[in-house]
């Protein structure tokens, strides 16, 4: 970020890293990692929490979004992610 004009430098990333606005803007290249500290800031200037809150360069804040309806020991990784995405074999 650019202290005198707000502005983030251009991503340079390839293929270009999502803009904060947009759904998938998690997918964006990490470019200070503090796990110590339970946060990473991403090239598109979002900061994600350890927590999957996120705070975006504007200053809204995403609450955390991790799946709550699995339990420990309800199954494998896999049965617990096509039970909350609904995913099914066609």
């Amino acid at each position: 970020m650019n202290p005198s004009s707000g502005l983030r430098p251009p991503c340079r990333h390839r293929p270009v890293c999502p803009s904060p606005d947009v759904a998938d803007r998690e997918a964006a290249r990490i470019v200070a990692a503090h796990p110590e500290q339970g946060w990473n800031l991403l090239c598109n200037g979002v900061v994600v929490f350890d927590d999957t809150g996120e705070l975006l360069p504007d200053g809204r804040i995403i609450a955390p979004h991790r799946p709550t309806d699995v339990r420990p020991g309800t199954g494998s990784n896999i049965e617990q992610f096509r039970a909350i995405c609904g995913w099914r074999d066609f």
